[in-house]
């Protein structure tokens, strides 16, 4: 493919965890973005559709595929194959909802680079989408009926997200909370889901992998909400959606509207929700072995406290 992500160096550098653990994660980055490189076509009719498709691949920060390959590991690489073909599958997915979520916010750039429907057209741009759909469902149909099930239930939630969102005149934290849900969470659920259960997990480590995906989900947002008041566009590589014509929901502008108060508390009450979040889905490990949970830690960590 030619495109290790440097996102990915960026996350690996906040990590408190020793060079072995380093160097463990930069390989796993790597066997994903080739697995994605070898299962996504370089070459196709007509050539735009397949070049717009792979404009973002490899490109990001591949957290979601990257907690799927932690959950293998945890578990001694048991079908190993088949964790690196449910990474893939996620992180198109993931890719085809941001090329969407950049259409409906008439962003110019994502990943550094410009935006799929900018440099392709919209009516490309979208059909791309469905092409890596289409793709990420083919390879988790391999991966077995729970795998496959958890896989599409998320792409619904997804959808039904996206639409609520837009469809919101004046949300509240609750409603936020059910949009984000669909939109980041149910993903990030299915490939902890996903994962556990390939690694042949006992039942109810699979359900305790789940809800931490879940929660790290929840978190994810609220970090990605509280960078569009303190990032900037050179390090976050996207557009910021608060400049968009299109209004998303943000919990720190609806925790300003509902609680009256100034930005910088709403900031820091959005970071009191993360954190409650993000210590849930570490709760939920509790049982794990503490070498073991530490690098999930650290991720859950560093998804809320991000720069990028």
């Amino acid at each position: 493919m030619g495109v290790y992500p440097e996102k990915i160096e960026r996350v690996i550098g906040w990590l408190n965890l020793n060079d072995e653990e380093k160097r463990a994660i930069r390989e796993l980055s790597k066997e994903i973005v080739e697995k994605m490189d070898e299962i996504l076509p370089r070459v196709g009719k007509p050539q735009e559709l397949y070049d717009a498709a792979r404009h973002l691949i490899g490109r990001g920060k591949l957290l979601r595929g990257l907690l799927v390959m932690l959950i293998n590991r945890v578990y001694g690489h048991r079908n190993k194959e088949r964790a690196l073909k449910l990474a893939t599958a996620i992180e198109l997915l993931h890719t085809a909802s941001l090329i969407h979520d950049d259409i409906i916010d008439g962003a110019k750039m994502r990943r550094g680079v410009e935006a799929v429907h900018k440099k392709f057209g919209v009516n490309t741009a979208i059909v791309a989408t469905d092409l890596l759909i289409s793709i990420a469902y083919n390879i988790s149909s391999e991966l077995g009926e729970r795998v496959i099930k958890a896989v599409s239930d998320a792409g619904r939630r997804m959808s039904e997200g996206e639409v609520l969102e837009g469809i919101l005149e004046e949300p509240g934290l609750n409603d936020y909370l059910k949009v984000i849900d669909g939109k980041s969470a149910a993903l990030i659920e299915a490939a902890c889901l996903g994962a556990a259960v390939i690694s042949g997990a006992p039942e109810d480590e699979i359900r305790a992998f789940a809800s931490y995906g879940k929660h790290i989900g929840y978190a994810l947002q609220i970090g990605d909400d509280i960078l569009d008041y303190v990032g900037t566009e050179d390090l976050t590589g996207k557009t910021n959606p608060i400049l968009s014509c299109f209004k998303r929901a943000n919990i720190v502008e609806i925790l300003m509207n509902d609680h009256k108060i100034p930005l910088k508390k709403a900031i820091f009450k959005a970071y009191e929700i993360g954190e409650k979040m993000a210590k849930r889905a570490i709760d939920e490990l509790s049982w794990l072995d503490p070498e073991k949970r530490e690098i999930f830690e650290e991720f859950t960590r560093i998804i809320l406290k991000r720069p990028f």
